[in-house]
Formats: structure tokens, C-alpha cells, sequence
């Protein structure tokens, strides 16, 4: 059996701004190569952001919260047929 490569995921929670947030991708995409697997999970304000920064490396990214309803009148809330649509 091969040895399964570790998986390190991290988000942010209600910390970071815009600029923050890419000086941060920028400090973990420099300090690679990495023996596990990276990725980040945002708050879904920032998304777009960390897609483009992260677009053709190795670090994966998604969202750091999903609501359990798929539709529906909760403000707020993000679905994954949301996430998925904007490639999360």
C-alpha cells in the first residue's frame, strides 16, 4: 500500500482585506515546494480574488463555509451549487 500524501487546509475566518489576502497567497505560493498538499478556503467575498491569484498553481482553493439548503430565502448563506459555480 502506498503512503497517502497528507492534505494541509487552512482558511482565515472574518480576518483580511483584499491586499492582505493576495500578500498572503503570494507568501505561501513562494515558500513551495511543499511535502503535502495546500489550499486555502475563503470567505466567499474573496473568491474571485484567490482564483485569480492561485490560476495554474498548485495550490487549491474553495470556500471556508457552505450552507445546508440548496436554495432558498437565508440571506446570507452561499450554496454549493453557488460555489461549484464559480469553480470552488
Amino acid at each position: 500500500m502506498s503512503a497517502r500524501r497528507k492534505l494541509v487546509v487552512g482558511n482565515w475566518k472574518m480576518h483580511g482585506s483584499r491586499a492582505g489576502n493576495a500578500e498572503l497567497l503570494r507568501g505561501i505560493l513562494a515558500a513551495g515546494p511543499f511535502a503535502a498538499e495546500l489550499a486555502v478556503c475563503a470567505p466567499f467575498p474573496y473568491l474571485a480574488d484567490v482564483a485569480t491569484a492561485l490560476a495554474g498553481s498548485a495550490l487549491a482553493w474553495g470556500a471556508q463555509d457552505c450552507s445546508a439548503h440548496e436554495q432558498g430565502a437565508y440571506t446570507g448563506e452561499v450554496s454549493a451549487a453557488m460555489l461549484a459555480d464559480v469553480g470552488a
